[in-house]
């Protein structure tokens, strides 16, 4: 029951393909520079996304199941229709979407560096605090000793667990949303395309 109500709110929200069953995000623009960096020069198809526009992307393919396909339709109702650079502009978006993919890919590695780091150093004193007891030194600095180091063996075995449990997880989760919206379909809608569906 709950999971009906939620794919309706996700209808009313986002909206669905006339001829199929999958979602469309819908934007809306007015110039196609709203869609990139305002103050990135580059040309169109190596441009910055707008911020805004990413984190709405992000958010909306978090908010649909991955097992539904989603579209992206920007309304370009002002603009003239131009193939060429609404091309151009396409392009540009699978590609930030897929460099996004590549930072987050690298985010992943550095995450394992980490997690194996925090665990090497977790054993390494683990294996210390059976060793202090063979060392010769007064019996209350043995125990404050081993106390330390136990304090440090819990202290990166958390690191190590939150790293690959949570952030990890998540980490995972943005590499996902991000190479479904690499892949999604993403069309132009302009008014004379509204004009033909009330005349029809």
């Amino acid at each position: 029951m709950l999971k009906k109500r939620y794919r309706k709110a996700l209808k009313y929200s986002y909206g669905r393909c006339d001829d199929c069953d999958d979602f469309v995000i819908g934007v809306g623009v007015q110039h196609y520079g709203e869609l990139f960096h305002r103050f990135d020069s580059s040309p169109l198809y190596k441009r910055d996304l707008n911020p805004e526009l990413i984190n709405y992307l992000e958010e909306a393919r978090q908010a649909i199941p991955f097992k539904d396909t989603v579209h992206l339709e920007i309304n370009a109702a002002e603009i003239p229709e131009n193939d060429e650079t609404e091309a151009h502009v396409i392009e540009a978006m699978k590609n930030a979407f897929t460099i996004e993919g590549d930072f987050i890919e690298q985010e992943l590695r550095s995450n394992t560096i980490e997690f194996s780091t925090y665990l090497l150093l977790s054993i390494v004193f683990l294996f210390s605090v059976f060793i202090v007891p063979y060392i010769e030194v007064p019996s209350l600095l043995g125990s404050v000793l081993r106390e330390g180091l136990f304090i440090m063996v819990w202290v990166f075995l958390w690191q190590a667990f939150s790293l690959f449990f949570f952030s990890r997880l998540e980490i995972y989760r943005r590499r996902k949303r991000f190479k479904s919206l690499a892949k999604m379909d993403i069309f132009f809608k302009h008014r004379v395309d509204e004009l033909k569906n009330l005349e029809g």
